[in-house]
């Protein structure tokens, strides 16, 4: 079987991050190792499990061309040293580094979800990440598409597209004790996460508790909003957590208002760890809500329909029992694990050249 090279931007934790972390160690007998731009969960977590990770000190979250150029100089570097037989880009910041290599050896992208969807990114740089994937598409053996991207990136040129959508293991037991009024999410605190809707939920519901486990640039400003809207002493800010176990275990739904995803693992824990979903209604949700058997999508930026779905479940302990059995049936029909590994495995073997 081809030995890969996984490529990602940052070793910090993240969605990407555990999608690299998954197939790494899933695939480990096929991995030749992982390349970062910076440390963080990802790496030390990889370090420990076996897997050769290596720096790429260039490989940054810019598309300044003299970084792209060093970049691409570590990655050619990096393949010389550990003799890949196919590489995995995720995202695009990878994908700029490793292009040239595409020459040589196979290069599959995954792009966990495309900027320009994203009005968080200014429109210069959302028409600049559209141009680059065109120009790149060709040179990409094989387009790995986790959510609904299937189409689009047909249509932007990709020869070749592969849905293979991110798998989780279903948790020991279902979550969410009967009496609980906590809802939360697990999310980078980074803007466009839809947090400070959230806050506003949670403002407006006097009931009710908000956890939020996870870290980032956000999490100082969102306790002083909340101490603002009175409602401090009802938000929970856990920071990073390495097992989510207990924050899935103290919710009565997980609600997520993003408003860009890929197929975000959040929402799959939650899903596999059986608690009903609210989840703002945009690509990479919405094939994450089963006909509202398993919750409900809304309108971004709608918090009184948050609020009305959560009361909903609060008050009505059957609903949401109902809801937290489909949502495990959901993970465990759609989002397995073995089956993502199993035809990522697949993939390599069909698109990487024999191993000499």
């Amino acid at each position: 079987m081809p030995r890969v090279l996984h490529i990602v931007q940052s070793g910090d934790g993240g969605g990407v991050q555990r999608h690299v972390h998954d197939l790494a160690l899933g695939l480990s007998g096929q991995t030749a190792g992982i390349v970062t731009g910076t440390e963080g969960w990802l790496t030390r977590t990889a370090r420990e499990e076996g897997i050769e990770v290596r720096r790429a000190p260039h490989l940054a979250r810019s598309l300044d061309p003299r970084g792209v150029a060093t970049a691409r100089r570590e990655i050619a570097g990096t393949c010389q040293d550990v003799s890949p037989d196919l590489l995995h880009a995720h995202g695009i910041f990878a994908l700029l580094a490793a292009l040239p290599m595409a020459g040589s050896l196979p290069l599959v992208y995954t792009g966990h979800g495309f900027q320009w969807h994203d009005e968080g990114h200014p429109w210069g740089l959302r028409r600049l990440s559209l141009a680059v994937h065109r120009r790149a598409a060709r040179k990409v053996a094989a387009f790995v598409a986790v959510a609904s991207e299937s189409d689009e990136a047909r249509r932007i040129g990709f020869p070749r597209v592969e849905p293979i959508p991110n798998g989780v293991c279903l948790w020991d037991a279902a979550a969410g004790p009967a009496d609980s009024n906590t809802f939360g999410v697990a999310t980078r605190l980074v803007p466009g996460k839809g947090l400070e809707e959230l806050l506003s939920v949670l403002a407006a519901e006097p009931d009710m508790h908000l956890c939020i486990a996870g870290d980032g640039t956000m999490r100082e400003r969102l306790a002083q909003e909340a101490t603002l809207l009175g409602c401090g002493d009802r938000l929970d800010l856990l920071g990073w957590q390495d097992d989510l176990r207990a924050f899935y275990g103290g919710l009565f739904a997980y609600v997520s208002l993003s408003r860009k995803e890929g197929l975000p693992y959040g929402v799959l824990d939650a899903l596999a760890a059986g608690l009903p979903v609210v989840l703002s209604d945009i690509p990479g949700h919405r094939e994450l809500v089963d006909g509202k058997r398993n919750g409900c999508l809304v309108t971004p930026g709608d918090a009184a329909a948050v609020g009305s779905a959560l009361r909903s479940l609060v008050t009505d302990r059957a609903q949401r029992t109902a809801a937290g059995v489909a949502s495990r049936s959901l993970a465990q029909e759609r989002f397995s694990l073995d089956d993502m590994l199993e035809r990522h495995a697949a993939l390599y073997a069909e698109v990487g050249r024999p191993v000499q």
